[in-house]
């Protein structure tokens, strides 16, 4: 008889499933599961959106639907919405005002861009502050998605459908959500039939594939919504232009590709960037440059202490400029990610939510967490506008004055189980596979399991 469970694992345990606190990819991915946004997360997606909205020059008018309930059978209001609507419409929109007349909220905005954005986003969910939590992921009766969380341990939790929601799943019972940080440990658990789908490293494809696994299971992999990148700080030495284009045309990008196999190495964020080579550029701007010796801040890991100080050496041979690396353990690093002045470079993840210039530019890289310098007021600007024209020149200036060196797209890889079937990617998905669409997960009788790009939308 086929299974009604699928077990997957993650890296790292899950801190909050209060929409405004989340931060990582694993958390806003298991929002996903557990509450439906107010709008679909994208315009391809094939479920039936929660509210109808309409757009006009300076208006989105959105009505919330009344069909929407609650793990426990209480129908969702509108009042659900609309404290996560307006924190996010204070955080993210200069100008607005709000009216609401029943299940109407009409929003008068020079950004409606923005407002949608919001709407579609994990935040904007129906969350209900005032229920006393069970755990910090919250009461496990109040989620409003196609699952909800029944079970919460320190390194697990199990997720059960949602029998009141309008698109219930039935193939499968409950998505089980274990913590696991090794490898190591991983793969002994999917050994044991512990666990179903195992996030994976591009360096691990090859040991699994020749291993005594290989049988087991099957590859999935495709590429991501996320971008590693060295920031620069304007606080210290890299105020000065000439310096920022002198590292940015230096960069040992081919060594770097050829050590580590990244393979997918990228010289800006947005798709028409990505491709180009901005290094001829940066190679005409630079000018001569000395300086003290540059600081540059990785998570405190063997995997980036390692690949951070090949870079400097490497980049301090190429360029004549000193670059030392320091790691930070990660509630440092996270917390440095914010600072200005936590060091000269910063080598961190910008991820976007969809592969689109505005979520790139006006919600990663600009997003104000990362600190820019106050002289980038037209890039702001041209960030916010509706036009994809002006945002891509928003993105061109922080290119090429140097604030940014884009170094590699990431990929994601999982070994899955054999007999697990449905499991469809999207580049949002990390480290959740399929996480956009439970429904389609399914167990059959016997393997066609096979590596494969199988359901990936790149």
């Amino acid at each position: 008889m086929p299974r009604r469970s699928v077990r997957f694992v993650i890296n790292s345990a899950i801190r909050t499933m209060v929409p405004w606190l989340a931060q990582d990819s694993t958390e806003t991915n298991l929002l996903r599961l557990t509450y439906d946004s107010a709008l679909l997360p994208s315009p391809q997606d094939e479920r039936r959106e929660v509210t109808l909205a309409s757009v006009s020059a300076d208006t989105v008018t959105v009505e919330f639907s009344d069909e929407l309930q609650y793990a426990d059978g209480t129908r969702v209001s509108c009042d659900a919405y609309i404290l996560p609507l307006v924190s996010q419409l204070e955080l993210l929109v200069e100008d607005y005002i709000l009216a609401r007349s029943g299940n109407v909220a009409r929003i008068s905005t020079s950004d409606p861009s923005a407002v949608l954005d919001i709407l579609r986003s994990y935040a904007c969910v129906p969350f209900r502050p005032e229920a006393p939590p069970a755990s910090v992921l919250g009461s496990h009766m109040f989620s409003s998605g196609r699952c909800y969380v029944a079970t919460v341990k320190s390194n697990w939790l199990e997720l059960v459908m949602n029998k009141y929601h309008s698109e219930m799943i039935h193939e499968i019972d409950s998505i089980e959500i274990h913590t696991i940080p090794n490898i190591s440990d991983r793969l002994s658990a999917f050994a044991r039939d512990e666990v179903d789908v195992i996030p994976i490293a591009s360096a691990d494809v090859e040991r699994i594939r020749n291993g005594e696994l290989k049988n087991d299971g099957h590859i999935l992999h495709g590429l991501t919504n996320s971008i590693s990148t060295l920031s620069f700080r304007a606080s210290g030495p890299l105020i000065d232009p000439a310096l920022r284009h002198r590292l940015c045309a230096t960069f040992p990008f081919e060594e770097f590709d050829a050590r580590y196999r990244f393979g997918g190495t990228v010289f800006g964020f947005s798709d028409p960037f990505r491709c180009l080579d901005q290094r001829e550029k940066h190679a005409r701007l630079a000018g001569f440059a000395r300086s003290s010796a540059i600081r540059m801040l990785v998570p405190k890991s063997e995997y980036h202490l390692e690949r951070g100080e090949w870079m400097a050496s490497a980049w301090s041979k190429s360029s004549g400029i000193q670059i030392n690396v320091e790691g930070l353990q990660m509630t440092e690093y996270q917390s440095a990610i914010s600072d200005p002045s936590a060091a000269d470079i910063v080598w961190m993840g910008v991820g976007a939510d969809h592969d689109s210039p505005r979520h790139w530019v006006r919600y990663g890289l600009l997003n104000g967490r990362i600190p820019v310098p106050p002289n980038l007021g037209r890039a702001h600007r041209l960030a916010r506008s509706s036009t994809e024209e002006d945002i891509l020149e928003a993105e061109r200036i922080l290119l090429s004055e140097g604030w940014y060196v884009p170094l590699y797209r990431h990929q994601q890889y999982y070994f899955v189980r054999n007999g697990l079937q449905g499991l469809q990617l999207e580049m949002s998905d990390w480290p959740l596979p399929g996480v956009h669409h439970p429904d389609k997960l399914t167990w059959a009788s016997r393997s066609t399991g096979s590596d494969s790009l199988e359901g990936c939308k790149n």
